[in-house]
C-alpha cells in the first residue's frame, strides 16, 4: 500500500520529560512558577504545529503577561493548573493538554475488543470501537488487522450484502487501522490529507534520541513549515475484499483518526455517512502527539506538531465539520437494529 509514513504515524505519543512528579500538595516559588510559564510558551510557540489558530501572537502575548502577573506568592500545582487552563483553551488543538497523566484511550473508552463483528441477516454490523494499537500483545497492528481479516471472512462465507462500520465511539488511535478497514471494502486510489509540519529543535532531538534521521526534516531551518500536498493512497490487497453496500456510522463522540477515517470516506465519496455530528472531533485537526512536562510543577503538555487539512481543504464553513449524509436521534443511535435499518 502506497502510504506515507507521516500519515501512519498520524497520533504517535512523543515524550520530552524531566524525571519523577512532585506531590500535588508541594508549593512552588514564584520564580519557579514564572519558570515553568516560559516553558511553556516556548513550547508552544516553538514546537506546536500552528499556535496563532485562535489567537493572534501579540493576544497569546498579552494572555501569558497576565497569568506572569499574577503570580506573585507560592502556589501548588493544582492552582497554577488554574491560571494556565486558557492558554491551552485557546490554541485551537483538539489533542491538546494540560494537566496530570491521562490514562489510556482504551481505557478511557471501555473499548476492550477494538473491531467486533454481529449479522443481522444479510447485513453484517462492525462495531470498530478503537483504533488504539499496542506494541506488543493481543492490540498490536498485526493482531488488529488479523482479527479484520477474520471478520471479513465471515463476512464472506455468510454472503453479506450489506455492511454497516461503526465508529460512532471511536476516539482514535492508529490511523493505519482504519486504512486498512478502508482497503477491505474499497479498491480504488482515494485522496489522502494534506500535511503542515512544524520543524522545531526540540523535535529534531526527540528524532536523534530515538535514533532516526529525517534529512529533508533536519536540513529544514527552525521555525519552518514544511508542506506536503493530498497524496494518493492506493488500498493495499486483502484476503477478502468485500464488494456490497457499505455505510459508515459517526456520533458525538467520534473524534481524532475516527474522525480522519470518516472523513476520507466522506470527501472521496467511498461511501455514505449516517448518524450525528462529531462534537468534539474536526475533520481538519492537530495531530502527532508531542508530549512534555513543565520542569518545575512537572505538569503534562501534549499538543501537534503537525496540522492535518481534509481532501475537501479548509476554506469553506462546512469544511469546519463532518456532517453525515443522513442524520439519526439520540434514541436511533443507541439501538443497532434501528442503525441497521437506517443503512438500507
Amino acid at each position: 500500500m502506497k502510504t506515507i509514513y507521516l500519515f501512519l504515524l498520524y497520533l504517535t505519543g512523543f515524550t520530552s520529560s524531566y524525571g519523577q512528579t512532585p506531590p500535588a500538595d508541594s508549593l512552588y516559588s514564584p520564580a519557579h512558577l514564572k519558570e515553568d510559564l516560559a516553558y511553556l510558551q516556548q513550547q508552544l510557540y516553538q514546537v506546536h504545529a500552528n499556535p496563532f489558530t485562535e489567537l493572534s501572537q501579540k493576544q497569546y502575548d498579552q494572555l501569558f503577561g497576565s497569568i506572569a502577573g499574577k503570580l506573585t506568592t507560592p502556589l501548588s500545582a493544582t492552582d497554577f493548573l488554574r491560571l494556565v487552563k486558557p492558554v491551552i483553551a485557546h490554541l485551537g488543538d483538539e489533542h491538546a493538554f494540560i494537566g496530570p497523566p491521562e490514562p489510556s484511550q482504551a481505557a478511557q473508552t471501555g473499548c476492550s475488543e477494538r473491531i467486533s463483528y454481529q449479522p443481522y441477516g444479510k447485513t453484517g454490523y462492525i462495531n470498530a470501537c478503537s483504533f488504539d494499537v499496542k506494541n506488543t500483545g493481543e492490540f498490536t497492528f498485526d493482531a488488529i488487522s488479523s482479527k479484520i481479516d477474520s471478520i471479513f471472512k465471515q463476512i464472506h462465507t455468510a454472503g453479506i450484502q450489506q455492511l454497516v462500520i461503526d465508529v460512532s465511539n471511536n476516539e482514535g488511535g492508529n490511523s493505519a487501522v482504519g486504512a486498512y478497514l478502508i482497503s477491505c471494502f474499497y479498491k480504488k486510489p482515494y485522496k489522502n490529507y494534506q500535511c503542515n509540519w512544524k520543524r522545531s529543535a526540540e523535535y529534531q532531538q526527540l528524532y536523534e534520541s530515538w535514533g532516526i534521521k529525517n534529512e529533508l526534516y533536519a536540513n529544514t531551518p527552525i521555525g519552518n513549515i514544511i508542506h506536503f500536498d493530498a497524496g494518493i493512497s492506493t488500498p493495499q490487497e486483502v484476503p477478502y475484499p468485500f464488494k456490497g453496500k457499505v455505510t459508515i456510522v459517526v456520533g458525538a463522540h467520534t473524534f481524532s483518526s475516527a474522525i480522519l477515517f470518516a472523513t476520507l470516506i466522506k470527501d472521496n465519496k467511498i461511501a455514505p455517512i449516517i448518524g450525528q455530528v462529531p462534537t468534539n472531533g474536526h475533520p481538519n485537526h492537530f495531530g502527532e502527539m508531542y508530549n512534555t512536562k513543565l520542569p518545575n510543577t512537572r505538569i503534562a503538555l501534549r499538543f501537534g506538531v503537525k496540522e492535518w487539512i481534509r481532501p475537501a481543504g479548509k476554506g469553506r464553513e462546512t469544511d469546519k465539520q463532518l456532517v453525515p449524509d443522513v442524520l439519526l436521534s439520540a434514541a436511533e443511535m443507541t439501538d443497532v437494529l434501528k442503525i441497521v435499518e437506517k443503512a438500507k
